[in-house]
Parts: C-alpha cells; sequence; structure tokens
C-alpha cells in the first residue's frame, strides 16, 4: 500500500524544520572535542528535542526528520570518503542552484563524520523511500533507473515514470 503524499505545506515545513535542525546540530557539535559520527548523531539528537521544546514541529515529524537528517549526513560522508569528490557532486547539481548555507552546513556535517567512515563502509548504500524527507541532489529510482531531480530539502516524490517509491542517490 503506497502512502499518500503530504500537503505542500506540510512539505514546506517539514523542509524547513529539516535545515533548522541541521544548523543546529552544527552549532551543538561546534564545542565538542571529539567529532564522531556517534556524537554528531547526539547533536542531532539535541536539536531534534529543542524542535519539539519550540513547538516548531511535532514529536512524531522531529524523529522522521532527525532520521532523515542523519541518513543524508552519513550518505554525503561516505561518498566523500570513497570518491574524494566535493560536496556538489553528491548533491548533483552546480552549486549555484541551491543554498551556499545549505551547501556549506552540508559541508561541515559531512566533515565531522568521517572519523567514523569505516562503520558506515560497512553498509552497502542508501535507500530512500517515497516521502521521506531528503537533501537535495539528483535521486535514481531502483525500479526504472529514472533520476528525480531535488533541488532543496523535500519530500521524494514517487518516481514520476513508474511510480516507483525506492531510490539511491546517483553517484558524482
Amino acid at each position: 500500500m503506497k502512502t499518500p503524499p503530504l500537503p505542500r505545506d506540510m512539505i514546506d515545513a517539514m523542509a524547513g524544520a529539516y535545515e533548522r535542525m541541521l544548523e543546529r546540530a552544527m552549532e551543538n557539535s561546534k564545542f565538542a572535542a571529539d567529532r564522531t559520527n556517534v556524537l554528531f548523531h547526539e547533536a542531532i539528537d539535541k536539536a531534534h528535542e529543542r524542535a519539539i521544546e519550540l513547538n516548531e514541529i511535532s514529536r512524531e515529524e522531529a524523529d522522521r526528520i532527525a532520521a532523515f537528517l542523519k541518513r543524508d549526513v552519513e550518505d554525503a560522508a561516505f561518498y566523500l570518503h570513497e570518491t574524494g569528490d566535493d560536496l556538489k557532486r553528491w548533491l548533483g547539481f552546480e552549486k549555484e542552484v541551491f543554498s551556499d548555507h545549505l551547501l556549506h552546513l552540508f559541508a561541515q556535517a559531512a566533515d565531522q563524520t568521517t572519523l567514523a567512515l569505516q562503520e558506515l563502509a560497512k553498509r552497502a548504500g542508501t535507500h530512500y523511500v517515497t516521502n521521506d524527507i531528503v537533501a537535495p541532489g539528483i535521486l535514481v529510482c531502483t525500479t526504472c533507473h529514472h533520476e528525480v531531480h531535488l533541488k532543496s530539502a523535500t519530500s521524494l516524490p514517487p518516481c514520476p515514470a513508474c511510480m516507483g517509491t525506492h531510490f539511491k542517490r546517483k553517484p558524482g
């Protein structure tokens, strides 16, 4: 059974919350002496709790966004580690297409996770599912290989070509 798409105003609110949570996590992690993946996850968890305290989003929404954010930062860090490319190749767009601020935050977050990349290397690859909130970039349908271009953090739509719901990030 397919999950119904989220209304546009909810997508915008979730995408905004995603970016605010990333900003807060980066702020929380600035003061950590040990910048491992585990501590960055703790920084995201603190940002998650702050969003709930401020009544910006519900606990359920905060849980989902924190999980999406952890997934995206780990995926970006893994890509940077494996390829040596820069972050704009992971995103799949020229940097002028999206916010320099978002690019900067993701670059910082991905850099902080590099100490834990041996653990991440054990994973085969990150999968994305329709209605997840995802970072900008190009995602490829695992069913028909159609590319979906996302220019901002947003809810992942079903594949427009086959209505598939599972994706992988396109390698740079």
